[in-house]
Formats: C-alpha cells, sequence, structure tokens
C-alpha cells in the first residue's frame, strides 16, 4: 500500500488550476469529514516552493503522515501544522471547536464552515471534525435515574397488574434519564433516539422477542370480557379461539427479535409498555362514555361528537368515526373493546351484536372483517372506530406522565401525540 507521502506527493503535482473538491483522513477511529474547498483554486504543495515561510513544516509533512499511518507518535515543534485544535491547519487559518457531544448534528451544513484566512492569495474554507465514533448521550442532567425494570413496574401499578403482561418486555435493561417514547420503535427509532441523546427507548406495541410472541395470550383476555357482558363460556371462548389462530400462526413466521437485537448491539435500554397502558385507556373510555351517554337518549353520532372532545382527538389527524351502522342509531347498550392484544374482529364483534350488544367501541378493525360484519344486515349495530394513535396515545400518556413525575425527560414521538 502506498505510503501517505507519496499521495502528498502526487497532489504536489495536481495542475494549479485543479480544484481538490473533498479531502477525508481516516486514521484508526478518528474521523475527520472533510474539507471543502470553495470559490478558490489552489495547489495542496506547490513543487519547489514553500507555503509562505513554513518550508520545514511543508519538507516534514510526508514524514509526519507516515508516522501517523504507521501509529507512531510524532516529534515536532510546538507550532507545527498537526498541533492545534482539529481542522484543516496553517499558518492564518483560524479552526472551529468541536461541537459538544449532545450537538453534534446541530446546524449542519454551510452553515458549519467558517471562513478562513487566506492560503497564499487564494480563500479557503475549512470544514470542522463533526464527532468522534462513540459519542456518549448528554448526561449533564440533574435528574435521577431510573432503571427501565422500575419503569415497568410504574406502569403496572396505574394500571393495576400484578405482574408484567406477557406482550410486555425489558428486553435490555438499564438506568435512563431521557427515554424516546414511541408507539413504535424499529431500527430507524433505535438510531434517532440515539442521535437526540435519549439513553433508553419506550416503545407501546411489542418489539419481539418473549413479548411479541406473547401477544395471543394476551388475545385471550377476549373470552373474560366477552363473558363480562353475559355471553356463555364456551362461545366466548370458541370465538376468542377464532381470533387467537391467525395472530399466533402469522407471528411464527416472524423474524422477532431483529430490532431487539440491534437493541442489544448498540447497548441501549428498551423496553415496551403494551397491555397495561391499553388497560388504562380502557377504563378512561369506559368512564367517558359513562359520563357522556344519557340512557337511551344518545345518538352514536352524539357519542363519536363528544369522544373528539378528549384532548388527545382533538390534537390528532385521526379522528373516531362511525364504520358501522347510523349516526341517529340510539347508542343503547354499549361495550369499550380494547385490551386485549388487538381487536376482536368479526368473530368477536358479530358475537357481541348477536347477544345484544349494540354498539362497540374500539380502536382499529381490518378491512376484510368490516366487510364481514357488515353481511350481518343489523341496522341497530353500531361500530366507533376510535383511532389508533390517538387511543393507544391515552394510555402512553399516563405512563408518561408518571415518569415525567419522576423526573424523567420524555422525548416523545412515533405516533405519540402529546395535547
Amino acid at each position: 500500500m502506498a505510503g501517505l507521502s507519496d499521495i502528498a506527493g502526487r497532489r504536489a503535482g495536481l495542475p494549479r488550476r485543479q480544484r481538490i473538491g473533498r479531502f477525508v483522513f481516516d486514521i484508526e477511529r478518528v474521523v475527520i469529514v472533510g474539507v471543502r474547498v470553495a470559490r478558490a483554486w489552489f495547489t495542496l504543495l506547490t513543487p519547489r516552493r514553500a507555503f509562505r515561510s513554513e518550508r520545514a513544516d511543508v519538507e516534514a509533512l510526508p514524514q509526519q503522515m507516515n508516522a501517523l499511518q504507521e501509529g507512531e507518535s510524532l516529534h515536532q515543534p510546538a507550532n507545527a501544522v498537526m498541533d492545534g485544535e482539529p481542522g484543516f491547519v496553517g499558518r492564518g487559518v483560524t479552526v472551529a471547536a468541536a461541537p459538544a457531544p449532545d450537538r453534534l448534528l446541530e446546524g449542519w451544513g454551510e452553515a458549519t464552515l467558517a471562513a478562513a484566512a487566506s492560503i497564499g492569495s487564494r480563500i479557503g474554507w475549512h470544514g470542522r471534525i463533526l464527532f468522534p465514533p462513540d459519542a456518549k448521550p448528554n448526561r449533564d442532567r440533574h435528574n435521577a435515574g431510573v432503571r427501565l425494570s422500575e419503569i415497568m413496574a410504574t406502569a403496572n401499578r396505574l394500571a393495576g397488574c400484578d405482574q408484567t403482561p406477557t406482550d410486555s418486555q425489558v428486553y435490555v435493561d438499564g438506568d435512563v434519564r431521557r427515554v424516546f417514547v414511541g408507539i413504535d420503535v424499529d431500527l430507524g427509532e433505535l438510531l434517532l433516539a440515539r442521535s437526540l441523546g435519549a439513553d433508553g427507548v419506550i416503545a407501546h406495541h411489542p418489539i419481539g422477542s418473549k413479548a411479541r410472541l406473547g401477544l395471543p395470550s394476551v388475545i385471550e383476555r377476549h373470552e373474560a370480557q366477552m363473558r363480562a357482558e353475559g355471553i356463555p363460556a364456551e362461545v366466548a371462548r370458541e370465538k376468542m379461539l377464532d381470533r387467537r389462530r391467525p395472530v399466533a400462526h402469522a407471528l411464527h413466521t416472524t423474524n422477532y427479535d431483529r430490532v431487539v437485537d440491534a437493541a442489544r448491539q448498540l447497548k441501549m435500554p428498551i423496553m415496551n409498555i403494551h397491555l397495561a397502558a391499553d388497560l388504562i385507556g380502557r377504563q378512561y373510555f369506559i368512564d367517558f362514555v359513562r359520563r357522556v351517554v344519557d340512557g337511551g337518549k344518545t345518538t352514536v353520532g352524539g357519542l363519536i361528537g363528544e369522544l373528539k372532545t378528549i384532548p388527545e382527538m382533538e390534537a390528532s389527524l385521526v379522528q373516531p368515526e362511525l364504520w358501522l351502522g347510523q349516526a341517529e342509531n340510539p347508542v343503547g347498550r354499549w361495550v369499550v373493546q380494547m385490551a386485549a392484544g388487538t381487536n376482536g374482529g368479526a368473530p368477536v364483534y358479530r358475537t357481541y351484536y348477536e347477544h345484544g350488544i349494540d354498539t362497540i367501541l374500539a380502536m382499529h378493525i381490518d378491512e376484510r372483517d368490516l366487510r364481514e360484519l357488515e353481511q350481518l344486515q343489523r341496522p341497530q349495530a353500531n361500530l366507533v372506530i376510535t383511532g389508533h394513535m390517538p387511543s393507544d396515545s391515552i394510555g402512553m400518556n399516563r405512563v408518561i406522565d408518571a415518569l415525567e413525575a419522576q423526573g424523567l425527560e420524555v422525548i416523545a414521538g412515533s405516533g405519540v401525540i402529546r395535547p
């Protein structure tokens, strides 16, 4: 492999009018991101002529570059080219200080390039070193650290869970002070959280591992919810299994630990809180509907109008909608069908309608299941879809509020709607 002195020698022979567009050193794990030359033409090393009066430094440059390549220390005067702050250093050239680790990408672009003094009779620009590869999140904060396992205990307590539900998990535990919280977390959110200086990630939906594969067991809650509405036990179990089976089969084929593996390799503490947050949200809806429904007088259209006043709904682009039934239909007997892993689909919803339920409130439903329900031709059957992201945000916001009360800094994103 040619030495760096050979590269410097070839550059010295370039025609004077040839433009240097980018000059990158990659020496072990120090990254110098580019030297950009704008509005100027200059030769890095002019043959047979030194940089102004710096002949000794220029003549020593090839030896210095080879020493860096070989990992040797440099023995040079205090005012040598490589002795100053990182940057493109030369006589009369100013150097910008490296940014703080938590502001690495702030202002990146032309604004990060500072005008330098002239080199010879030409004007150049220099770029600053943006970041070391192993930049750490900013931990200069006064809030006390909390472990993710403690956060899980807090969520369980808020929801009244005696133990962590099977669709929730601390995948990588650790102390956190600034956390990124999202409804869905994938590889992109992990990297985003890291770039924002977060030292932990909290998702709502299961990310992988045991929690993702444990979702079918949470779907079994549909059976208990149906039985609570008077549906016979054997019918409730049969319809629950009809909903559980395809979900379990679909999960069996997934790359269930892809994101969790990435979090481990990034050493990023990560967890998800699913059922506990959904239980909090479901109880909120139950209490809300009880307040606004006035016996048999309230219509489904009136109920939807009231639901739109919920702060998370007001702040959302997705609003509650009536997907089955007529707005003038009375609400009648109603049920909030949430906090059971996923929606009940046609098997469960049809069973509710067949056993006297007039109005179902749910976060979402698949289009195929909706078409099947439409075939029932039950004119008094109403399906109110409250909206996935705003409904999930109701439960997650109560968890976030509790975390902020403990002194944690929360960065909300990826679907979380904070009114």
